[in-house]
């Protein structure tokens, strides 16, 4: 007997059913994915401490890029597009960073760093993506990550970015 002529009964129990399966391996994908992607930012704030000290270590820096590279990967898999969106373009920078089209300097540390806080809120609440103040802050980042090569990062834009990522943290 085909789907079509099933009892809508019956239907409706394997629909609940399914959906109830599907629900329980979204929220095990979600619990996967924030254990594995807070553990990859535990060691990419240590390895850009490390930068932030020192000079520039391109076996650091190519660490740093699989990392991002990583969770890039696992928040696609997870349908985290934000997160991904976040990690993609911090890998842009990483890239041009690794072929000498930009110079290595604090505000390119600061803006990794931003990378990493803004995916750890995300991955602590997953809500955050509905958040319009966080969605602002998060824009103001992306605008920085993508405009990095082209222009300055507007100073500005930096430490309000910044202080906002310091209060989130913090809260």
């Amino acid at each position: 007997m085909g789907d079509g002529n099933m009892n809508p009964l019956v239907m409706s129990i394997i629909e609940d059913k399914y959906i109830d399966e599907e629900e329980k391996l979204e929220i095990e994908h979600l619990s996967e994915f924030k254990e594995e992607s807070l553990e990859i930012l535990e060691q990419l704030e240590e390895k850009l401490v490390t930068l932030e000290h020192a000079e520039l270590n391109d076996e650091i820096v190519k660490e740093v890029y699989r990392s991002f590279h990583s969770i890039k990967g696992i928040a696609g898999f997870a349908s985290q597009t934000l997160i991904e969106t976040i990690a993609h373009n911090t890998e842009t920078i990483l890239s041009k960073l690794q072929n000498g089209l930009i110079e290595f300097d604090l505000v390119v540390v600061e803006i990794l760093i931003n990378s990493v806080q803004l995916i750890k809120q995300l991955c602590k609440d997953f809500s955050l993506v509905k958040d319009k103040k966080f969605n602002e802050i998060v824009k103001i980042h992306l605008n920085n990550l993508k405009n990095f090569v082209t222009t300055q990062v507007s100073e500005q834009n930096l430490i309000f970015l910044n202080f906002h990522l310091f209060l989130l943290c913090n809260i």
